[in-house]
């Protein structure tokens, strides 16, 4: 039986991914902080454990080394941050990163807003961050609810009076589907870059064998497959399908597509904190998380593997000026009334 996908035809990027996520010691840590003033410019610093800042316009980011390493805790882990970048700008599209860059988390389309309002003025401010799900070569309908891939990838909806414990066992139980459906599209993944240079006959049979692969084959070792490991999978068991003479007729071509595929590894790589200060007080926003008062949103790829990201605030700040006119007005209208009453 072989696993339902979306498409067949195309080269995805989707092969190695675990290789991304079980090496989180070396990510590359971002802390955004950005800070609005009234007229909407904005002041915006970029603390990094590395000097990794290539999706920067060069041209009005100023970068340099800190003395002191500052620490930061990204949920699950911390790192120092040892660089910082540093830019002003009058409007907050001024920022975006180059246009090259093809990581969605370094690269949010952003918005800024201003609404005037008698005793107060609104600022609000956008941020989204696209899914990258649309480039993974099978869906996980069948393999998981939209429920469990929710709680998975964002932490949404846990339940409530279970303890420790239980939670543990439901979290085991959908990261085990989760891992079959991983290594099933990295299975895909391979065919995908192999069916060009294979015949009918080659196609049809990677396409009806998948349940003998995973038998014959340790679904961990799947996760991480290359296409030598996958080529030495097939002559183990059938040799007589000669797969491992077309990966050495066109291993420059297969190695290549490999490679260009598996550029989504980075963003298993990559993981940013966000925060913003906007005039007056925070009013409104879809953060859980507050630092000095301001919010505070973490973006990495599992959030994006389930869908776009999209970070909303609103701050409100009284207009002084807007009580002094109002008492003004009132005081013009009642002192006459109050004089002629006295009369």
């Amino acid at each position: 039986m072989k696993p339902k996908r979306k498409t067949f035809g195309s080269i995805m990027t989707f092969a190695c991914l675990a290789t991304a996520a079980l090496a989180s010691s070396c990510s590359t840590y971002y802390c955004v902080s950005s800070q609005v003033s009234e007229d909407l410019s904005v002041k915006r610093t970029i603390y990094s454990s590395e000097n990794s800042y290539e999706h920067l316009q060069e041209d009005i980011w100023k970068i340099q080394k800190l003395d002191r390493h500052a620490g930061f805790n990204f949920h699950n882990s911390s790192d120092s941050m040892k660089f910082k970048a540093c830019a002003q700008a009058d409007e907050i599209g001024l920022l975006k990163c180059k246009s090259d860059i093809g990581n969605p988390i370094l690269c949010p389309e952003e918005s800024l807003g201003r609404k005037f309002r008698w005793f107060f003025t609104q600022y609000e401010y956008k941020a989204v961050f696209k899914t990258f799900k649309h480039r993974i070569p099978l869906a996980y309908d069948g393999y998981l609810t939209e429920e469990e891939m929710s709680l998975l990838l964002r932490g949404s909806d846990m339940p409530k009076g279970w303890n420790g414990t239980e939670i543990y066992g439901m979290l085991d139980e959908i990261s085990r589907k989760f891992a079959q459906w991983y290594s099933d599209a990295v299975y895909i993944t391979l065919c995908d870059i192999f069916r060009p240079y294979c015949d009918e006959r080659q196609i049809e049979f990677m396409e009806t064998a998948h349940d003998a692969f995973m038998k014959k084959a340790d679904r961990e070792d799947v996760l991480m497959m290359t296409p030598k490991d996958f080529v030495s999978i097939w002559e183990n068991m059938a040799p007589e399908m000669k797969i491992s003479d077309v990966y050495s007729a066109e291993k420059a071509s297969i190695d290549k597509a490999y490679e260009t595929g598996t550029q989504v590894i980075e963003y298993f790589f990559t993981e940013s904190f966000h925060t913003i200060d906007l005039p007056g007080k925070y009013a409104y926003g879809n953060a859980v998380e507050f630092m000095d008062g301001n919010p505070v949103w973490k973006v990495d790829a599992y959030r994006l593997l389930y869908d776009d990201m999209i970070l909303k605030a609103a701050s409100r700040k009284v207009n002084i000026w807007a009580f002094l006119v109002t008492f003004a007005i009132i005081a013009a209208i009642a002192c006459p009334i109050i004089i002629r009453r006295r009369i």
